[in-house]
């Protein structure tokens, strides 16, 4: 996914990248998701402008997740925004020199979230659109609304049996306190 500058027009570029398997596995090593035999693709848009590059896009398609809850593997649809703004490495460090020589130190903003750097007329889009990715992916993810997940005590799935186990749902703490009968 690198791209020179100078392929770039003065109208902009349209670019529809397939994301194939290979590059989806790679991307979401470390977490939890899978590549899913789905077909997922980034659409983005590259515009200049004094040096500095715009990628606005969508990154569409389709990772396989565990559920949080019981651990089943479920489709997650992927329909997440790219940002990213590209700036000569050379501004970008003369910027954070400045920013350094102040006295409280550098502070972040949301728009330093969005920016990138590039070397030598080159953009590298692959770290920014697997950053976007790996973000779009929940922290907590169920298979369906009502998923029950598994026993505490035997491990079955609650969405496909009922779980036999013998339940003592009182804190072994409180135990003692169960045979007491209220004052009337």
């Amino acid at each position: 996914m690198v791209v020179h500058l100078n392929d770039i027009p003065d109208r902009g570029l349209s670019l529809d990248l397939p994301l194939g398997v290979a590059w989806l596995r790679d991307a979401l090593a470390g977490t939890p998701a899978e590549a899913g035999p789905a077909d997922a693709h980034v659409e983005l848009t590259l515009t200049r402008s004094f040096g500095n590059v715009t990628v606005r896009g969508t990154l569409l398609g389709e990772v396989t997740y565990p559920c949080t809850r019981c651990g089943a593997s479920s489709a997650l649809a992927l329909n997440e925004g790219v940002r990213v703004t590209f700036v000569p490495h050379k501004n970008f460090a003369d910027r954070d020199r400045t920013h350094a020589s102040n006295d409280e130190g550098l502070e972040l903003t949301d728009e330093d979230l969005e920016l990138a750097t590039y070397l030598d007329q080159t953009l590298d889009l692959e770290p920014a659109v697997r950053d976007q990715l790996v973000l779009a992916l929940p922290m907590t993810h169920l298979c369906r609304a009502d998923c029950q997940g598994l026993c505490g005590q035997c491990g079955a799935d609650l969405n496909l049996e009922t779980c036999t186990c013998v339940r003592d749902d009182i804190d072994p703490r409180w135990r003692a306190l169960k045979g007491l009968k209220p004052n009337a």
